[in-house]
């Protein structure tokens, strides 16, 4: 077992997600002269920050972009330093032979793939949606009705992301196509075998956009074939039905429990889909999605806020804390964060934005100027600890500096990044634990004064 109260003797290096390593000075360190112990720390930090940087590429920020927001400029307002992947949506057959799409024009989706991989961030196109209509509900009942027209449309997929540098196919075929009518659960699976087998062929991907509502239509097989799902954990209520909380947390780990474990899907194949927008009903009603960064900017609402107005009258959305939640739930159970729809954010630039929150907690920032000096314990004080649902944080330092305040696991891994930059002296913050399972955890504060670390137990 660790001895956790010993940890205010370590000189901890700044927070490296996945790291499960703590680096003590050894007392060789010691020893050693007081300028080759600050070279051999930083050399320590830079190798540490390459292998964390490897890390955290490996969590996924899908964001879907319309094509009917004329991507190929929409693309340029989107902060792609903070995303992994786009995916363009939707495209799908122009007729029941398969041997086209239509979505945007071509200008528009290569100017979306050159604007991503300048920034080596993935571009898939996404085929499906929601349809409003039969039109294109028939045409997938024709295409994947028989087997060489399904191969016909295949190679139409195929040829199209070859022909434009594309990472691979989204299938987002919902529940109005994929309802045992239009495509059956048999066709499905045969569909995106074929699909998958085939894009893999030439080095590409092939992911989804699932929800629990069709799932009985998807079987476990057919959720084998996707390099990963993106779980659609919204839209619980919408303009169809009476209001209520469309996207809650609870959805969120519910719906992403059912995937890992009814489906099958292992962890490192699931992201959890976000809304960046809400639904609003009586007065607040009108009949389509809401941007995030309308409501925020229209109504006085708070980070902690999801609902504007209440009962008949009211607007359901994410705020800035149900978005850090989920997003760290994210990084403690599932490979990625799912967003739709990217424009409806408000730009990163804000401190509101809802994907600069997301990223905040996926590449937490650091100390820079690393220090092999040790803080007194009464310089981090923590209290009530043991905690259940809120824990106060008060800073106790000399003066202001520059630094970091880091809630984390045994791991290592950053739950919650309280602070970064430049910390006032005397400082108070509040840690919402009530999502967090009992046990213990590290709360790390890291100075350019110096380092220390202290015990937290949820109870």
């Amino acid at each position: 077992m660790h001895d956790f109260d010993a940890l205010s003797n370590y000189a901890l290096s700044p927070y490296i997600r996945n790291s499960t390593t703590l680096y003590p000075h050894t007392q060789s360190q010691q020893k050693r002269p007081r300028m080759k112990r600050k070279v051999a720390l930083k050399c320590i930090l830079v190798l540490l920050c390459l292998v964390s940087t490897s890390s955290i590429a490996q969590f996924k920020v899908v964001g879907y972009l319309p094509t009917w927001l004329s991507p190929g400029t929409a693309i340029n307002s989107v902060d792609l330093d903070k995303m992994t992947h786009i995916n363009i949506a939707f495209f799908n057959p122009t007729s029941n032979a398969g041997t086209a799409i239509s979505g945007t024009s071509t200008t528009q989706v290569d100017a979306v793939v050159t604007a991503c991989h300048n920034k080596n961030v993935k571009a898939f196109i996404s085929i499906g949606g929601a349809q409003s209509s039969t039109t294109i509900p028939n045409r997938y009942k024709a295409i994947v009705g028989t087997a060489a027209t399904q191969t016909t449309f295949v190679t139409t997929l195929r040829d199209y992301v070859l022909a434009h540098n594309l990472d691979g196919v989204d299938v987002d075929i919902e529940g109005d196509i994929l309802n045992g009518t239009y495509v059956t659960k048999v066709q499905y699976q045969s569909f995106v075998t074929e699909l998958g087998d085939t894009l893999h062929n030439h080095g590409k991907k092939m992911s989804a956009a699932l929800a629990n509502w069709f799932a009985s239509y998807v079987s476990n097989t057919a959720a084998s074939k996707f390099d990963w799902i993106n779980i659609m954990s919204y839209d619980a209520y919408g303009p169809w039905s009476g209001p209520g909380d469309h996207s809650p947390y609870s959805l969120a780990v519910s719906d992403f429990q059912y995937w890992n474990t009814t489906k099958a899907m292992p962890a490192s194949k699931l992201t959890i889909g976000v809304p960046f927008y809400g639904y609003g009903w009586g007065t607040y009603d009108t009949g389509d999605e809401i941007r995030y960064c309308d409501v925020i900017n229209t109504y006085t609402v708070t980070d902690d806020d999801d609902r504007v107005g209440s009962g008949s009258n009211m607007i359901s959305f994410n705020g800035l804390t149900t978005i850090r939640d989920k997003t760290t739930y994210a990084l403690a159970n599932a490979s990625g964060i799912m967003i739709w729809q990217i424009t409806e954010d408000c730009a990163t630039s804000n401190t509101r934005s809802l994907l600069r929150a997301i990223d905040s907690l996926v590449h937490p920032q650091t100390v820079t100027a690393v220090t092999d000096a040790q803080l007194a314990q009464g310089q981090l004080n923590v209290f009530p600890n043991p905690a259940s649902d809120h824990l106060q944080v008060q800073l106790n330092l000399s003066s202001s500096s520059n630094g970091s305040l880091l809630l984390c696991d045994l791991n290592g891994n950053v739950l919650q990044q309280l602070a970064n930059g430049t910390l006032d002296a005397q400082a108070n913050y509040t840690i919402t634990l009530e999502h967090y399972p009992t046990g213990l955890y590290i709360l790390k504060l890291a100075t350019d004064q110096g380092t220390v670390a202290r015990k937290i137990v949820k109870q």
